[in-house]
Formats: structure tokens, C-alpha cells, sequence
């Protein structure tokens, strides 16, 4: 179960940065790239 405890805190971190963006009301995906890398 801890084995994926990396990957699914970096999907819920995508998950919120996208949140957030729509509040903010940039276009989705803008900071995406500097999470991914």
C-alpha cells in the first residue's frame, strides 16, 4: 500500500495546482510542467 504513497501524493498535488488554477482563473494546465518535472 505505501509502495504508491509517492505517485498518489504527486496526482493529488496535480489535482489541487488545477484546483486552484480554475479559482484563480488562469488556464488549466499552466503551472502543470513545473510539477512534472
Amino acid at each position: 500500500m505505501y509502495a504508491d504513497l509517492p505517485y498518489a501524493l504527486k496526482y493529488w498535488n496535480i489535482l489541487y495546482i488545477l484546483d486552484r488554477e480554475a479559482r484563480e482563473g488562469r488556464p488549466l494546465g499552466s503551472s502543470l510542467p513545473h510539477v512534472i518535472v
